[in-house]
Order: C-alpha cells, then structure tokens, then sequence
C-alpha cells in the first residue's frame, strides 16, 4: 500500500475510536478518570485558537483576484506541494452534494481538493474557508469510498497572506495544510 493508502486506512480507525460510545465504561471498568481539557495547553495554547466563525457569506460574483488565484494554483500544481507533472486541476468541482470546490487534483494516490483565499480575504473568511477544506476533504474521501477505493483523499487552504496565530492553530488542530502564495498585488 502506499503511504496515502496506509494514512487513509489509520484516520478511518480513529475515526472509529473517537466515535466509540462506551468509553465512559472502559474508564470505569479500569478505575480511570477522564481528561475534561483534551489538548494539553503546553502543546497548543487553547487560548490563541479561532473560534469557528458563522455567517459572512458574500452574494456577490467571484472577485477577479480570488480567480486570479484560482487559475494560477489550478495550473501550478507545485504550489500547493504536488509534482510538477501533476495534470492541471479542476476548477469548479461538482461534487455529488451540489457543493462545488475551487480546485481539485487528481493524483496517483488519489485526490487533492484546494480551497483559495485571495489576497482581500478578511480573517471572518480565512476561517470559513478552513472549514470548507474540512468539507472537501470529507466529500472527496465519501466519493472514494462509494467506488470502493481507499479514502486517501485531502483538502489544503491556499491564500495570499500569512494566517493570523489563532488561524494557524485552528489550521493545525483541524489537520489543514495552508500554503502562502503571491499572486495578485496588495
């Protein structure tokens, strides 16, 4: 199996493991206790993370700058840390929900959906857009598996700036790679 394959097979585990219903009975069976702060605070300091934000939703048509972004990550595959033989991606992905991602790639070990944030994105949309990434990578991963193939699938957030702290840490625990790009002028 590949190293996609064998990650993707590890997270449905855990995904198992934390939706596991009795542990309140393992933990009395063994005399244990619960954690009630899950994360550590030496290991991220829970206080510097963004809070999911609501609503900021625009009806407004896409910005030419978030296109300008769109187009190039499309064609740079590179950028967004895929070989640069890597097929121009997919914009505008339709997926069978009727959402629609900005860009997909497809790939050897599967797919890699990108969500992109020009260089007018405010923080409000920043932080919506990681969300969108956790979407994309879950209904990339549910259209794998009603093919029956492995759910290697993953979701990356491209913007034109650095992610405030409380971003970055978000962008962390959600398990999101961001990568910084310059394409359009401030």
């Amino acid at each position: 199996m590949s190293e996609d394959e064998k990650r993707a097979i590890v997270e449905e585990i855990h995904q198992d493991i934390f939706s596991y219903e009795y542990w309140d009975d393992v933990l009395t069976e063994y005399e244990l206790h619960p954690i009630h702060d899950g994360i550590e605070e030496e290991v991220v300091d829970v206080d510097n993370i963004e809070k999911p934000g609501r609503g900021g939703w625009s009806s407004e048509e896409e910005s030419k700058q978030h296109k300008n972004v769109k187009d190039f990550v499309a064609t740079n595959p590179h950028v967004v840390g895929l070989p640069r033989n890597t097929k121009n991606g997919q914009e505008e992905y339709l997926f069978a929900s009727g959402d629609k991602a900005d860009i997909v790639f497809e790939t050897e070990n599967g797919y890699l959906g990108v969500e992109v944030k020009s260089i007018i994105s405010n923080n409000a949309d920043l932080n919506r857009g990681l969300f969108q990434a956790v979407k994309y990578q879950a209904l990339l991963r549910s259209e794998q598996k009603a093919l029956l193939f492995p759910p290697t699938a993953r979701a990356v957030l491209v913007t034109e700036r650095t992610l405030p702290a409380a971003l970055q840490n978000l962008a962390d625990i959600l398990g999101i790679s961001v990568f910084v790009i310059s394409v359009n002028k401030a």
